[in-house]
């Protein structure tokens, strides 16, 4: 409603503006009809391109609205189906040295498994440090931090949704912490996976994070 009102209201005042053209110049100009022609051949193709404008503005509007009422259906509809994505962010400062993550389960399948790698700078390895209960092992190797747990489903959306902790602390190749930007990539394995379905990637400020 409220864009149709915009639409009329520009419609009303493109022809208000063309009406005091058309009197502005009839008072003003000797009349005579090759020009009275030449004018009206003229002012219909203003006008012609100026309704045009206005059709294509409404209709990229509309087409807007719709895009953006389709992407909240969709997010309704992966909220009560349970198609939702887990969410992976910095949660706390453990201590001075680790950061806790929140690993959050919003799909309706559980996690089983995760990989957790830095990706920038290539230099720097995380360590666990800790974890919460829902985890079975964890270890690093390799540059990555893996583990296994049983993190269930969101099954009752009444409640809030299932999460366990990970904490890491980032050192450098001399073993000491590093404090800066991280670029973090975590993957996850879901139930009824053969491998990992879920990819994440972040930036985390560890100087920002840790006290």
């Amino acid at each position: 409603m409220k864009l149709y009102r915009q639409n009329i209201a520009v419609v009303i005042f493109s022809i208000t503006l063309l009406t005091i053209v058309v009197g502005v110049f009839l008072t003003s100009t000797d009349w005579n009809e090759g020009r009275a022609l030449q004018w009206i051949s003229a002012l219909s193709g203003w006008v012609a391109g100026i309704f045009a404008a206005i059709t294509a503005g409404v209709l990229i509007s509309q087409m807007k609205t719709m895009r953006k009422q389709l992407a909240n259906q969709e997010a309704q509809t992966n909220f009560v189906t349970g198609n939702l994505p887990p969410e992976f962010y910095p949660y706390t400062p453990e201590n001075e040295f680790a950061l806790e993550f929140r690993l959050e389960n919003n799909s309706i399948r559980s996690v089983r498994e995760g990989a957790i790698e830095v990706l920038r700078p290539s230099q720097i390895q995380p360590q666990l440090f800790d974890h919460g209960r829902e985890i079975d092992y964890a270890d690093t190797y390799n540059d990555a931090t893996m583990f296994i747990c049983d993190l269930p489903g969101w099954y009752n959306r009444n409640a809030a949704s299932p999460y366990t902790i990970i904490s890491l602390c980032f050192v450098d190749q001399a073993g000491e912490t590093f404090r800066g930007s991280v670029e973090l990539r975590i993957r996850l394995k879901m139930s009824g996976d053969d491998d990992f379905s879920f990819e994440r990637v972040i930036e985390v400020d560890l100087d920002k994070w840790l006290p």
